[in-house]
């Protein structure tokens, strides 16, 4: 704290994101008083809608201006929030400028992204504002190497390399020699591969096998996380009426070094990009500026421009008319597209959009005008109806959607309805996301919500990809102020014995309802809303404040058990529309489409 310098009069404090930090600087202002902290989740829901719009059409308008295939190998191009951290600094600076106009006395924020810091003090610089930036970069040797050199290029370009050389070419055709019926192109990760050591697409689920019967024969190129030779090995094992290969198996040397060649000539040509965008009044070309340097710094576009080149030999040596891939609108599948469309274009790609859509998935909105020069497949094959209608409504064109199946959730339709009420202690299951952030933001929801009088049994499933200890350790006790256990088990034995589910973003929320169990969804203020059955209320209630969480469960407990019932059923109804059930029709519209 040495560095801050608090003026005499009083302050007003905004935490745009809670860490260890945050808690030392908010404990430092109450100990010197004259201070008040204002309500970020207010803040942040009473701008989400207006400014999700001015986002998409800012976004929307630079990609319909920049759109080539090295734009589209960034993520900023995509919009999401999660890919980038644009959305959040843009956000954040026209929510700084916004309160400053409208503020009176000092304004203290409290954020560790050095490059919001600068752009709000150069906006005061122009402006006349005094503006004292105290934001310290952390400089380690992963910052030094993104934000100062080209390493990261060069070691993607080495580690890309070693993989081929240890892997060695493979041939990608069909298992009996000619042309794919289909090609399958999927992402491998540790969580694909079972405790047995066999794969499993997290993203098509037992489509695969179907297809082996149905319409042999079938290629799947596999998309190796971090390019590990444990993975690639795992995933090409067991293999029966398809092949399994690595999406690069094709990939010749010089087709490596061409990619490097053209990953640090954009590294250098991106420093003379010129960018004019405002928010609100609020110039943003700094902060895209930024956003693109990282992209091209940090290897992003490197591995964007890598699918590219992986695509082109898959569609040389796997010759097939249909091609399908998990359907996001995220970069790599931009480069997937251009890639095949190079070398066939008659190849038609069909897309398949795997998972619930909330408001924050703003890399499936488009501007006006934008999806007519936006890479995308011939067919999108959605979830269910509702994200369907939602995709029509977010400006993809109608004549591409087809409804399909959940085949994450392969069993969604087959889950009987509990007959059973809670009992008289609630049962509470807590799904949590896969972002630490909102671990944080939760678990300090829970510990302001339940108090020594409430008799609540909880118990905490996070994340498969995240340990819940990772954010206990964040917490500013290093402890949670409630008394739970912790799921170990499949996540159909947590809905048996869960009487309510808690969630911010996790679909088990919705599985929850669609097995009869209510669902409470926690709004913590995000930037952009995270509820994917939003709008929606028949079986599902929402506590904003850690105070409305009580009520809200007792509102659930008093309902009688007929207005119970009924509610179940909507709620099935519901999940059975969002999360289409997988059968013989279900799954013939992959082929069909």
């Amino acid at each position: 704290m040495s560095h801050i310098r608090l003026p005499p009069e009083h302050v007003q404090l905004l935490v745009l994101h809670e860490s260890p930090e945050s808690c030392l600087i908010r404990a430092f202002c109450e100990r010197r008083g004259l201070s008040e902290e204002l309500p970020r989740a207010e803040l942040f829901r009473s701008r989400s809608g207006r400014f999700r719009s001015e986002y998409v059409s800012a976004i929307g308008r630079l990609n319909i201006e920049f759109g080539s295939r090295e734009w589209w190998a960034m993520p900023l191009s995509t919009k999401n929030p999660i890919s980038s951290e644009l959305c959040l600094d843009i956000f954040s600076l026209v929510l700084i400028v916004d309160l400053i106009r409208n503020l009176n006395g000092c304004l203290v924020v409290v954020t560790d992204r050095d490059v919001l810091g600068m752009e709000v003090a150069a906006w005061g610089r122009t402006e006349g504002v005094a503006i004292v930036n105290a934001v310290r970069p952390a400089w380690t040797w992963s910052h030094i190497h993104t934000r100062l050199s080209f390493l990261p290029i060069l070691y993607l370009a080495a580690r890309s390399v070693w993989f081929k050389l240890r892997t060695g070419r493979r041939n990608i055709g069909s298992p009996a020699g000619g042309a794919a019926s289909m090609v399958m192109i999927t992402l491998v990760h540790p969580h694909s591969i079972t405790s047995e050591g066999r794969f499993r697409d997290t993203y098509f689920g037992e489509l695969e096998e179907w297809l082996g019967r149905e319409t042999p024969p079938v290629v799947v190129a596999g998309v190796i996380q971090g390019q590990s030779l444990p993975l690639v090995q795992a995933f090409q094992e067991n293999q029966n009426a398809v092949r399994r290969i690595s999406i690069d198996a094709g990939l010749e040397l010089h087709d490596i070094f061409r990619n490097t060649w053209e990953a640090l000539r954009g590294f250098l040509a991106c420093r003379f990009l010129k960018v004019s965008s405002e928010i609100g009044g609020v110039s943003i070309g700094n902060l895209v500026r930024h956003a693109v340097k990282d992209a091209h710094a940090s290897g992003e576009v490197f591995r964007s421009l890598y699918i590219y080149r992986c695509a082109r030999r898959l569609a040389s040596e796997a010759p097939t008319a249909r091609y399908l891939y998990p359907y996001e609108n995220r970069a790599w599948e931009k480069m997937l597209l251009l890639g095949v469309r190079s070398v066939s274009r008659r190849a038609r790609m069909i897309g398949y959009q795997h998972a619930s859509i909330t408001a924050s998935h703003t890399n499936f909105v488009f501007a006006e005008n934008e999806a007519e020069i936006t890479p995308l497949p011939d067919v999108i094959v959605a979830f269910g109806e509702v994200t369907r209608d939602r995709l029509i409504q977010d400006g993809h064109p109608q004549a591409l959607l087809r409804v399909g199946c959940a085949l994450r959730q392969p069993k969604t339709g087959a889950l009987a309805i509990r007959s059973s009420r809670e009992e008289a202690r609630p049962r509470i299951l807590v799904a949590l996301g896969a972002r630490v952030t909102e671990y944080l933001r939760v678990l300090c929801f829970l510990n302001d919500a339940i108090g020594a009088g409430h008799d609540w049994e909880i118990r905490i499933r996070p994340h498969p990809t995240l340990p819940l200890e990772k954010a206990i350790r964040l917490l500013p006790e290093g402890q949670t102020r409630f008394s739970y256990s912790l799921s170990k088990g499949a996540v159909g034995r947590d809905l048996e014995w869960a009487g309510v589910v808690l969630y911010a973003s996790s679909t088990l929320g919705m599985e929850a309802v669609g097995a009869g169990i209510p669902a409470v969804y926690l709004d913590l203020g995000e930037i952009l809303p995270t509820d994917p059955m939003e709008g929606w209320t028949a079986f599902k209630w929402i506590a904003r404040q850690p105070s409305e969480l009580a009520p809200v469960l007792s509102e659930i407990g008093e309902l009688s058990d007929a207005l119970y019932e009924q509610k179940q059923r909507q709620g099935r109804s519901y999940v059975d529309a969002y999360m289409a059930p997988v059968n013989e029709k279900s799954l013939r519209v992959f082929i069909e489409a």
